[in-house]
């Protein structure tokens, strides 16, 4: 995989600057423009050239992806001056557009192989499938606690304890202490254990309800 980022990437160099040396000599002392300044043909040619240079050069993948789109343009004009002009115009023509397909080809690779690596299809589904059976396991510890809390409850109330259990629709409602509950929390969650924590503690009879 090395290999081949570096392979792509020197590709991606080679067709840059061989793209942008041939514009800026074609267009001062090779073949330069009768009708328009020769500076304005280089700005409006080479300068969107000069922008992902840094980007270039420092290997980042999104500029990569960036000038692939950028080449198109230049593709596309090499064409038309290889097909629409004669002698050596168009011979500059089809170095242009030989130059903008290795920039295409050398940027598209790159940008692929710099990205994160794909997970294989097998292993993402063994992975989902840890990670529901994970869940799954970790529901039904949750509900394991919320039961044990009830039976808890229903001891107590057995021996003349303060603990008592409530039916309410579909659950049932955990009391430890007296009275009704007046403060409702999960089963097993951190709330129910601090608060069990703080009545123990200040050995106060207190209300720590659990919906099941």
């Amino acid at each position: 995989m090395t290999s081949k980022i570096t392979f792509y990437r020197w590709l991606s160099l080679i067709g840059y600057f061989g793209l942008l040396l041939l514009i800026v000599n074609w267009f001062t002392w090779l073949a330069p423009p009768e009708s328009f300044p020769r500076s304005m043909v280089l700005i409006l040619l080479a300068g969107p050239l000069l922008i992902p240079l840094r980007g270039l050069l420092h290997g980042r993948r999104r500029t990569h992806q960036w000038v692939i789109f950028l080449s198109l343009a230049y593709f596309m004009g090499g064409v038309d001056v290889w097909f629409n002009q004669v002698g050596l115009k168009s011979i500059l023509g089809a170095a242009m557009t030989l130059f903008s397909i290795i920039l295409f080809v050398g940027c598209s690779y790159y940008g692929k192989y710099m990205g994160p690596p794909r997970e294989p299809k097998k292993e993402k589904k063994a992975r989902l499938a840890r990670e529901a059976e994970a869940e799954a396991e970790a529901e039904a510890q949750r509900r394991e606690r919320g039961a044990g809390y009830l039976r808890t409850a229903v001891a107590e109330e057995g021996r003349g304890g303060d603990g008592c259990v409530e039916g309410r629709g579909q659950g049932s409602r955990l009391a430890i202490g007296g009275g009704r509950c007046p403060r409702r929390v999960s089963p097993g969650s951190p709330r129910q254990a601090q608060e069990e924590r703080r009545l123990r503690q200040h050995n106060k009879p207190g209300h720590v309800c659990a919906i099941t």
